[in-house]
């Protein structure tokens, strides 16, 4: 199947993507999840965004719907849209 891209960046994106390392959703999870919920007053669904980004060490949570400059534990939260890319 052509995909009209070049093969090798097709492999480059392919490469890429294999650095995302999706976390598993599981108890423990879901448990740090309402500690967030608790400690700083987060809907459940935000909380497991933070709880997700924590556990993947991320540092760095990209989004438009937090806070900008919030800081949760060693997560701060990044709105992109306000932000040079550099």
């Amino acid at each position: 199947m052509e995909l009209g891209l070049p093969a090798e960046l097709a492999r480059r994106i392919v490469l890429h993507y294999q650095k995302l390392t999706p976390v598993d959703t599981d108890a423990a999870l879901v448990i740090r999840g309402w500690s967030w919920m608790d400690e700083a007053q987060l809907s459940y669904w935000d909380a497991l965004i933070v709880a997700a980004a924590e556990r993947a060490e991320s540092g760095v949570l990209l989004s438009e719907d937090f806070a900008d400059g919030r800081r949760y534990g060693n997560l701060i939260v990044v709105n992109p849209f306000l932000h040079d890319p550099a």
